[in-house]
This record gives structure tokens, sequence and C-alpha cells, in this order.
């Protein structure tokens, strides 16, 4: 069986031509209408979920705060796993720190092996005398941004693609269908008797 190649004109659609069917147009305008739509919110998609992230990230830095604590124990110089050998970088260690009501607080932070007791460390808690993670750095939060606006205006425009490919496909039948019903109409009398 001899396979067909079809050979693509570009912009064929929008020359003047008599065998171009009103289909034909109408999905070129479908098609140039999605990419434009898939750009532009593309884009919007992107903005709002930059800002979005935005406001996460600050929020979170908003209700951080700095307290230097104290630490109450020696954190052991070898931090080597005995099962698997492998070495840590920083211990599981208790603090002790002065909340802002004057109440004395004790919790478990991170802590460089080796640092003797007393030692001052900076601790972030959350305006609730409890401990939590440190605010998110400039150089995260900028990569946390970037990231979250590029993969939803990916997604964005890759959802409008699709509808518009949904609609584009409709056209598409429709036009088959009609010229399904032209062709019964016109076909019978091109048809050779033979005989």
């Amino acid at each position: 069986m001899r396979k067909t190649t079809r050979t693509r004109v570009r912009g064929w659609q929008w020359r003047p031509n008599e065998l171009r069917r009103h289909s034909d147009v109408l999905e070129a305008r479908i098609v140039l209408l999605t990419w434009a739509l898939a750009v532009a919110g593309g884009v919007a998609a992107g903005i709002a979920g930059a800002d979005a992230m935005e406001g996460v990230v600050e929020r979170q830095r908003a209700q951080t705060t700095p307290v230097s604590a104290l630490l109450v124990r020696e954190v052991p110089a070898s931090t080597r796993n005995v099962e698997t050998g492998a070495v840590y970088g920083q211990v599981v260690a208790e603090v002790r720190w002065t909340d802002q009501d004057g109440a004395v607080r004790t919790d478990w932070t991170k802590a460089d092996p080796g640092t003797k007791a007393g030692a001052a460390l900076t601790v972030w808690t959350d305006g609730h005398g409890h401990l939590g993670p440190s605010p998110i750095s400039q150089a995260h939060a900028a990569g946390l941004l970037a990231l979250t606006g590029a993969s939803t205006a990916a997604a964005g425009g890759a959802l409008v693609l699709l509808g518009g490919r949904a609609v584009r496909r409709q056209v598409e039948e429709r036009a088959t269908e009609c010229w399904g019903t032209e062709w019964g109409q016109v076909g019978p009398g091109w048809e050779h008797k033979t005989g």
C-alpha cells in the first residue's frame, strides 16, 4: 500500500482561492486567536501566580521574628551516623530564650557540631512563642517567584491551546460532515458505470 504525503502550503487559508472553504478561513482564525489568547493568558496567569507566591513569601516573613537564644547543652563534635557513616552538618540541640512577654521558653533547633553550651544562636519564632523555620532568603524567594510564574504561565497557555484545539476539532468535524453531504449529492454523477 502506498503512503500518501501531504504538501503543506503556509498561509493558503488567507489567500483568495477558489478551493478555499468557509471552514478553512474559520479554522485559520481559530488558530490565530488561540495562539494570541494563549500568549496573553499565559502572561496573565504567570503574573497572577507570581503575585500569589509573593504574598505567601511576605506573609511568612511578616510572621517570623528573630530571637537570640542560648544553647542549653554542648553539641557533640562527632556527628557521624553509626549505621551509615554519614556525617551531619548540623544536629538538633536544645535552646532557651525569653519571649516578648518575658517568659523563658525552651525548644529544639539545629546547631553546628561542637558548639559550646551557652553559645548564642539566632532562632525564628512565629509570634506565638514557637520556633519556626527561618524566613526565605531573597535569592530563594526570587527563584520561587520565577518558577511559580513560569509554571503557571505554561499551564495557563496550555489550557487555552487545548481549548482552541477542541474548538478547531469541532469545526473540522462539521466541515467533514458538510463535505460528506455535498459529496453524497454530487458523487453519484461522477461514478463510472462498467458493465
